[in-house]
């Protein structure tokens, strides 16, 4: 059996090729793996015949695998896959490069801003746990591991259970988690652990406080001659003075560490949340010398009067716990940015900016899921109750108090919406129209407008309007005018559907376009110009406010935060318009009639395709996983990077726009076998792709130099693409089943952007009958005359349709979302099964603040 002996380099479970052993742990042994389906190197950890044979050891070993398994985050541990060979199972995770924190300490303890910063790292990914209501319960050196790029990665969740506080706690975590069970590492051990009495995430910040006090000051908190002597030292005995190592601890952190560290639990910090703000703003500051007084949220003791005032007046000081200003080694301290909340109510922030006179903004939003409205804001006044100046979002505004709105907005994907360009005074009255089809738009200084709009299935950046200065098959978003007009700025995405991309600028005189990073963006969110002229700054999901030189290309860092930021605005004085957001999403699946259930992974999912008989489902990962789910049970297997396109008629492989520019398209097996990729022939980029029914063939939609979007169709087994469509036609992105069962016409979006029925052996397009000009196609039925439709107008109920093209006639068959309608719920994407039988959707809910933020010296 496998794990009565070592495995040695080449031995094989299932896809995974064994190279090197990495370590050896009470659990089992780690090794490092080739992925031969990937071509990645991965690590995999084996269950050892000791363990393997004891069911409560083993019940540990699959209960990390189901903790990690439904945590993705930056500072935890990302699980691949899970298997059994031979009966033992087996944990393929990351590879990481790098160290334990334990090997690190072994050098001495870290620097006081150095353990600050790793410390937030380890908060922020407890907290991600925390709010999927799992608890680590063994957080120690061991188990954070530092990568060479600075990463801090959690690792180890063998002893993680669900909170008892949790609403779906089983009987098996009940077991564990019952008054005399001791779990975890004495030393770390919270004093309720100590005990055996039952615990929650205050278990995890103890022991975070007792990680942070080894940093500090290079040996633990509690270590006594004897384990019994060290688990009465946690029961009794405060913990040692911070400044009793010799080295200078600043109060602020001291506090931090205390806080963390107290024996009841109530008189702890609360949150991993709290702590995560609590240390960056104490790295924000020099947090080797003597620092002003902190009160931390979650004095449990207090009246929460006095409280609320201590939490407001910690909340004003820290720059509301969201900002921390950064700035160079050696230098004196910074001051924080200060920032002032400008709303107070639950939903999505669209678009903001600066008045000209700069005493008051304007902003467009969804309350609690009312229409889309822009209302203006008194700075001196932020809670006054003023009216809506239009339903409609806010593009700009212009030096003369003028406002360009989008009027009739429709959200077309996940990103982007578009709608009649119109230009509005800030008093109010009736909107002038301008254009159609808009996505974005900004002012020049004297009046001329820039705007964003599609034309042949490419997307162009124009200024003044008519004069295409760029274009790109993907998309563009954030269009913004230097100051002396010479320059456009914007984010450009290579992929429909997918916000990485570079934030660039575009010469006017000569439309030369460049890069202002080195590097694609993970995620861009907003953009300004600096007021110098000289950099452009946005946002980022990496809880970033960063600025980037035009002409050289440097990078720095302006703010650092807990959430992400959407950068709106940046006034002549240098204020910011900021946001912040706590984006939840679901990824929903049931069978019309029956139950449904939460199929989330990674915190949401976006659904794309149900194989043949409805039972499994293939989705995206939010950090670009190609992955497939058993719907009956059991985590999902990852079986490439990319966006997923679809399942193959036989079930067998999947279609996946690999990641890179030029793009690809990938066949990735679901089983044994290699990825393959498609010869691109004379394509550039790649929008979506989707199998026709014989399975031997591919359909995308894609792009050669200098041409619009058109259809092609390919041989998965060689031969170059052949288009089949005049320009300006793209395949709707998230839409699996376009071909029709017969296999003679897809349907796609034409140059109008609107769906039509393309024949594969060319001809003119088809009118769809029966959509009207209220239903839009997601998939064809089992035959070749129904199709289903969803309505064209996204909100946080969407009904769906199935649509005789004979006829005409339409029947609706359910009606998918939220009921709640706070915090603006949104249904973005939406699956349903070819025999109707089975569906799946994403829905969204935000809740966006927008925020005036003073003294980030941007």
């Amino acid at each position: 059996m496998l794990g009565l002996v070592t495995l040695v380099s080449g031995s094989r479970l299932g896809p995974y090729q064994i190279t090197r052993p990495i370590g050896a742990g009470g659990m089992g042994e780690v090794y490092c793996a080739r992925d031969t389906r990937l071509q990645r190197d991965v690590a995999i950890k084996v269950l050892s015949a000791a363990v393997e044979q004891n069911p409560d050891r083993r019940a540990r070993f699959e209960r990390e695998a189901r903790a990690v398994a439904a945590l993705t985050h930056p500072n935890i541990v990302a699980i691949h896959d899970v298997g059994t060979h031979e009966g033992t199972p087996y944990l393929v995770t990351e590879l990481l490069e790098g160290e334990t924190l334990r090997q690190r300490l072994g050098e001495g303890a870290l620097p006081p801003r150095k353990a600050a910063e790793v410390g937030i790292q380890i908060a922020t990914g407890l907290a991600a746990a925390h709010e999927k209501g799992i608890v680590h319960r063994d957080l120690k050196p061991e188990n954070v591991f530092v990568t060479r790029e600075g990463r801090v990665k959690i690792l180890d969740f063998g002893l993680a259970a669900p909170s008892v506080a949790s609403a779906d706690v089983d009987s098996a975590t009940i077991a564990v988690t019952e008054p005399g069970v001791i779990l975890g590492t004495i030393g770390y051990m919270s004093p309720e652990q100590v005990r055996g009495a039952k615990v929650d995430q205050r278990t995890d910040i103890f022991a975070l406080g007792a990680v942070l006090f080894e940093m500090l000051t290079g040996r633990r908190a509690f270590s006594r001659d004897t384990p019994a002597e060290t688990m009465a030292a946690i029961l009794r005995e405060d913990v040692p003075e911070l400044s009793s190592s010799g080295r200078q601890i600043s109060p602020p952190l001291d506090r931090i560490v205390r806080r963390c560290l107290e024996k009841d639990p109530s008189e702890r910090m609360q949150a991993a949340r709290d702590v995560a703000i609590a240390l960056e703003a104490v790295s924000g500051s020099d947090s080797s010398g003597v620092g002003s007084p902190l009160e931390l949220p979650g004095t449990a003791r207090r009246p929460w009067r006095v409280l609320a005032l201590s939490a407001a007046l910690l909340l004003a000081g820290l720059a509301l716990g969201f900002l921390a200003a950064t700035r160079a080694p050696g230098t004196a301290s910074a001051e924080l940015p200060r920032f002032t909340r400008l709303t107070f109510r639950r939903g999505e922030i669209r678009g903001a900016r600066f008045a000209p006179d700069g005493q008051s903004i304007f902003y467009s939003a969804v309350w609690d899921s009312q229409p889309l409205r822009v209302y203006p804001v008194p700075l001196e006044r932020p809670r006054a109750d003023a009216a809506p100046i239009a339903d409609a979002d806010l593009l700009a505004v212009s030096r003369t108090g003028d406002l360009a709105i989008a009027t009739h907005p429709r959200r077309e994907s996940l990103f982007i919406e578009r709608g009649t360009l119109a230009r509005i005074s800030s008093s109010g009255g009736a909107p002038r129209e301008l254009l159609e089809d808009v996505a974005a738009a900004d002012f020049a200084v004297d009046g001329r407008i820039a705007v964003v709009r599609s034309d042949r299935g490419r997307t162009r950046l124009e200024f003044p309007i008519g004069t295409t200065l760029y274009e790109t098959s993907g998309w563009l978003s954030s269009p913004r005018i230097s100051p002396d007009g010479t320059r456009v700025a914007f984010h450009d995405h290579p992929l429909h559907d997918d916000d990485r991309g570079w934030p660039a600028v575009v010469e006017v005189a000569t439309r030369v376009k460049r890069n202002v990073t080195p590097q694609q963006q993970d995620s861009l969110l907003g953009l300004a110009w600096a007021q110098n002229g000289r950099e452009i700054c946005f946002g980022s999901t990496d809880n970033t406010i960063q600025c980037a030189g035009v002409e050289k290309p440097v990078v720095r860092v302006v703010a650092r935060g807990t959430r992400p930021f959407v950068l709106f605005d940046i006034a002549d004085d240098g204020r910011m318009l900021a946001a912040t957001f706590d984006a939840t999403g679901a990824q929903v699946a049931g069978e019309f009639g029956g139950r449904e259930v939460d199929a989330s992974w990674q915190d949401a999912a976006f659904p794309i395709d149900f194989n043949a008989d409805g039972t499994q489902l293939l989705f995206e990962s939010l950090d670009y996983g190609v992955q497939l789910l058993r719907l009956g049970g059991g985590p999902p297997v990852r079986l490439a990077e990319g966006i997923p396109a679809g399942i193959s008629p036989d079930g067998r492989s999947v279609l996946a726009l690999a990641p890179g520019v030029p793009t690809t398209i990938a066949v990735v097996p679901t089983g044994p076998g290699a990825t393959r990729t498609l010869p691109r022939g004379p394509l550039d980029a790649h929008t979506s792709a989707a199998w026709m029914p014989d399975g031997r063939d591919v359909v995308m939609a894609a792009t050669e130099p200098g041409h619009g979007s058109r259809l092609y169709l390919q041989d998965i087994a060689g031969g170059e693409p052949r288009a089949f469509s005049g320009e300006g036609v793209r395949l709707m992105t998230f839409t699996p089943r376009v071909v029709s069962p017969d296999g003679r016409v897809v349907i796609a979006l034409g140059p109008d952007q609107e769906p039509a029925l393309y024949p594969v052996d060319g001809g003119p397009p088809r009118p769809i009958g029966g959509l009207g000009n209220d239903l839009v196609p997601i998939g064809w039925g089992e035959s070749s005359d129904i199709i289903y439709a969803r309505h064209r107008t996204l909100g946080r109920l969407v009904p769906l349709f199935t649509v005789d093209l004979t006829s005409g006639h339409r029947q609706q068959i359910g009606q998918l979302g939220l009921a709640d309608p706070k915090g603006a719920p949104l249904v973005l994407l939406t699956q349903v099964s070819r025999d109707g039988r089975h569906y799946a959707y994403y829905s969204s809910q935000a809740l966006w603040t927008l925020f005036l933020v003073e003294g980030a010296k941007p």
